[in-house]
């Protein structure tokens, strides 16, 4: 895995807001720097992403990118974009977590995604209560 584009969908947070980048932090394990950095992932801009490190050394899975809210939310639904300018990096599919007590991390689902160049949207099968998610990628194109 490479990179890609998370955000939030529009009204995917209840009652009807969205999440802004501002109430977000993000990290990630891996980033290639003045490339990739996971901030990218969340910025709003379709043309920038987050990069796992490649060119000083490749990092092999798994690789994951943290989401953290001000506060906890429930959410309903995200959107992934893959990157847009290559089909470098791209991902098949990926594990979406939730935190819980004690930093475990809970399993909510695995998602597949096709490998183009649209938003895929992902309904939760059921709202949870989250402050922070973690994305790990399971697979790349």
């Amino acid at each position: 895995m490479k990179s890609f584009v998370i955000t939030f969908e529009e009204d995917a947070i209840a009652p009807t807001e969205r999440i802004e980048a501002s109430a977000i932090s993000v990290e990630a394990d891996s980033i290639e720097p003045s490339e990739g950095d996971a901030a990218n992932a969340i910025d709003g801009n379709v043309d920038t992403f987050w990069h796992t490190e490649w060119s000083l050394r490749e990092v092999d899975y798994p690789h994951y990118l943290t989401l953290t809210l001000q506060q906890e939310e429930e959410i309903t639904r995200i959107k992934v974009l893959q990157r847009q300018d290559q089909v470098n990096g791209r991902i098949t599919g990926f594990d979406l977590q939730m935190s819980v007590v004690n930093g475990k991390w809970q399993e909510i689902g695995h998602y597949t995604i096709p490998s183009g160049t649209l938003w895929n949207v992902i309904d939760l099968p059921s709202p949870i209560k989250a402050r922070k998610l973690r994305i790990v990628p399971t697979g790349e194109v």
